[in-house]
């Protein structure tokens, strides 16, 4: 806490060399705070298994040596991320969302679920302002097509959602398309081919 004396009942971490500053050895560490709020800080170091040694002139505060940060919150809104998987054959280790938000990175990928049972996967992440590029995965990145495909730097073609000041749900889209899922037969060569439909259904006909 902001104005508190320097003991155990802090939080520390280990510093690191970051090497020699002219005749002094030089160390630095970083801290992750969670909460809001105006706190100081310092350092402590002992040789060997001696007693700590603060860097506060011995227990009493000195300006000089306790500096004092104030972290500010950051705001985050839940975005809720849904895919239509009904004409699709969902692998064996489910769907997935990766975004940039992590990199893409397979490691932090994020599990969709079909709660209702109607091939329908979603998922709510709680995301800072910003605009994010996402796919969603299913054993493979899907290929997408539509208005919605952004191309990025590298030549792959995303999906972009923007956070700004408020919670999101986006529409549900057909897995690879950028809108909803029509079923009907898609085959032209078909007797009952249907136009309108963006994905087939394994209802097409044919004359023998």
């Amino acid at each position: 806490a902001d104005g508190s004396t320097p003991d155990d009942s802090w939080t520390w971490v280990a510093a690191t060399d970051n090497g020699g500053n002219g005749s002094n050895d030089e160390f630095g560490a970083t801290l992750t705070i969670d909460d809001a709020g105006t706190y100081s800080y310092t350092y402590r170091y002992r040789y060997n298994s001696s007693c700590w040694h603060y860097a506060d002139n011995g227990g009493s505060v000195d300006d000089n040596a306790i500096g004092t940060i104030t972290v500010n919150s950051i705001d985050t809104y839940a975005v809720t991320f849904s895919v239509d998987m009904s004409y699709e054959d969902v692998g064996i280790d489910g769907v997935f969302l990766r975004g940039s938000w992590d990199g893409f990175d397979e490691l932090a990928q994020v599990s969709m679920y079909d709660a209702a049972a109607d091939g329908v996967f979603s998922v709510t992440l709680d995301l800072t302002p910003n605009t994010y590029s996402y796919k969603f995965y299913n054993g493979w990145w899907e290929y997408i097509s539509g208005e919605c495909a952004i191309e990025d730097d590298e030549g792959n073609w995303n999906r972009n959602v923007t956070v700004t000041d408020t919670d999101i749900s986006l529409d549900t889209t057909c897995y690879g398309l950028c809108e909803a899922c029509i079923g009907g037969c898609s085959d032209p060569s078909a007797d009952n081919y249907d136009d309108g439909a963006n994905s087939d259904d394994g209802s097409c006909t044919y004359t023998p």
